[in-house]
């Protein structure tokens, strides 16, 4: 389902009626194939040029992790 949600620009693109059609072109990828189409990035920073075609975009962030004091 996420890779349809990313995929799939349209308002309909998780309508079962469709399950077949949409399918079919979501899975002809794979996550190289996602990465190289620009789907995913894995770069800190999405570059949008001004005549990229409109893709969804998914963020995902991390806060700074420190180790956790033991108990006992």
């Amino acid at each position: 389902m996420l890779k349809r949600l990313l995929i799939i620009n349209s308002p309909d693109c998780l309508d079962p009626a469709k399950d077949e059609e949409y399918n079919a072109i979501v899975d002809k990828y794979t996550v190289k194939k996602m990465i190289e189409d620009g789907y995913i990035r894995l770069n800190p920073k999405i570059a949008r040029g001004t005549h990229e075609e409109i893709k969804s975009y998914i963020i995902i962030t991390q806060d700074n992790f420190s180790q956790n004091k033991k108990s006992t």
